[in-house]
């Protein structure tokens, strides 16, 4: 699963950083608690990855389903504490997306390995 989140500012030019430490601390208190709400017996030992390139935040959760019946409910345990998450099925797997409580977007993708 990879959850990407939009830009924390809107309007930012092109080659210059629109990122700061303190809106990394703000998306950071985001997460603790989604984070602290994951299913641990579906997502046990995912590593939570936040990347900051300057112009915009990435979150990352990969997790594995090893079952293609496995997606939806990993897409569910990762989104439980999103608002108006929405997902479809696609080729590779399922695509989606939600927001955190504070308003950042945040697409899903979950990808069946089998």
């Amino acid at each position: 699963m990879v959850a990407a989140v939009d830009a924390p500012v809107c309007g930012a030019v092109p080659g210059v950083r629109s990122t700061s430490t303190s809106a990394a601390a703000e998306l950071l208190r985001t997460l603790a608690s989604w984070a602290a709400a994951l299913d641990q017996d579906l997502l046990r030992g995912a590593p939570l990855w936040v990347e900051d390139d300057g112009r915009d935040f990435t979150v990352r959760l990969p997790a594995t389903a090893t079952r293609s019946d496995a997606l939806e409910r990993i897409a569910a345990a990762a989104g439980a504490e999103l608002q108006g998450i929405r997902t479809r099925r696609t080729d590779s797997g399922l695509d989606g997306q939600g927001r955190f409580p504070c308003g950042r977007l945040v697409h899903l993708a979950v990808v069946c390995l089998s």
